[in-house]
Formats: C-alpha cells, structure tokens, sequence
C-alpha cells in the first residue's frame, strides 16, 4: 500500500537500509494487529506511564486493517461508500504526512 511505501521512504532518510527494512516489515504487521493488540494491551492497566505509551502507539501506528475488504468479498456484503471515503481519505493523509517527514528528514540529512 502507498502507507507502508510512505513509512518505508521515511524509515530510509533516518536508518540505514537493513534497518528500514526490519521496522518496515514489523510496522506492517503491527499495523495489520492493531486493534486486538490495543485491547489486550489496554485491558490491564499498571501504570499511567504505560496507558499513555499504549494510546500514543495506537494512534501512531497506520490501521492498515481497515483496508482489509475480505470479509466483504467472502460473505457477499456491501461496505458503505462512506467508510471506502473514510479509509481512502485516511491513506492519503497518513502517506501525505509520511512522505512530508520523509522529505523533512532528508533535507536535514548532510550528503
């Protein structure tokens, strides 16, 4: 997706190559475990430090499973126009923010 090639253009400006790849792939799957992980996470609460930790990650993060129309496909269901705006909407503004990082660190970078 254009989230994860705008995550990966940024991770290369700041990392060396083995290491973008690595987070790449780890923030892929992070992205894509999201949302159970936030709640078996955020059901047991021991410290404030962590419970903020744990919110500021969640919306870091790229909710890469709201592109996830398999279960529409599969059992014949229709998804609303408004959530394929929504998430489209959402793609662009995280790429966009991504690629606008990306470019903000390689301006910094010395060649």
């Amino acid at each position: 997706t254009a989230i994860l090639g705008a995550i990966s253009l940024w991770l290369s400006t700041i990392c060396s190559w083995p290491l973008a790849w690595f987070l790449s792939i780890v923030l892929y799957i992070l992205g894509n475990v999201k949302f159970p992980l936030y709640e078996s996470l955020s059901a047991r609460p021991e410290s404030a430090f962590n419970r903020v930790s744990i919110n500021i990650l969640y919306h870091l993060l790229p909710s890469l499973e709201s592109f996830n129309f398999n279960d529409a496909m599969v059992h014949h269901l229709t998804v609303p126009n408004s959530y394929i705006w929504q998430t489209a909407l959402y793609g662009i503004c995280y790429a966009f923010a991504m690629i606008t990082l990306a470019s903000w660190s390689f301006g910094r970078r010395e060649l």
